[in-house]
């Protein structure tokens, strides 16, 4: 009797663990499983009206392997950060960020700026 209790107890501790590290795999793997993520923080609205015509970007990128505006590279820090210029031309501006990752998958955001003169 005493040695079918130990081997039960031996067999809950395995299984715990297996648990534990199943737990922990899933973790880990929620950013690939997320896809890109893509944060822009300037501007603060995705359609505005301005009356500058050089426009700053602003964002966080996320589980990316390229970030593009307007489809030119842009470069991102390590820690995910980026930063761009553009130049509005007068009227409407549709600009377009893409993330996309190590799978193919994309993440697009779509800022709409009218340039008033």
């Amino acid at each position: 009797m005493r040695e079918k209790t130990k081997r039960q107890i031996n067999w809950l501790i395995v299984g715990f663990i297996c648990l534990l590290i199943f737990a922990y795999s899933l973790f880990e793997a929620k950013n690939l499983l997320a896809g890109p993520q893509l944060n822009i923080t300037n501007p603060a609205q995705a359609h505005f009206s301005t009356n500058e015509n050089v426009f700053d970007i602003k964002g966080n990128a996320k589980n990316i392997l390229s970030l593009t505006v307007n489809n030119r590279p842009i470069l991102i820090t390590p820690q995910g950060d980026f930063y761009d210029k553009l130049l509005l031309l007068p009227g409407y501006n549709r600009i377009s960020i893409t993330a996309k990752d190590k799978f193919g998958r994309e993440s697009t955001k779509i800022i709409e700026a009218v340039l008033i003169n």
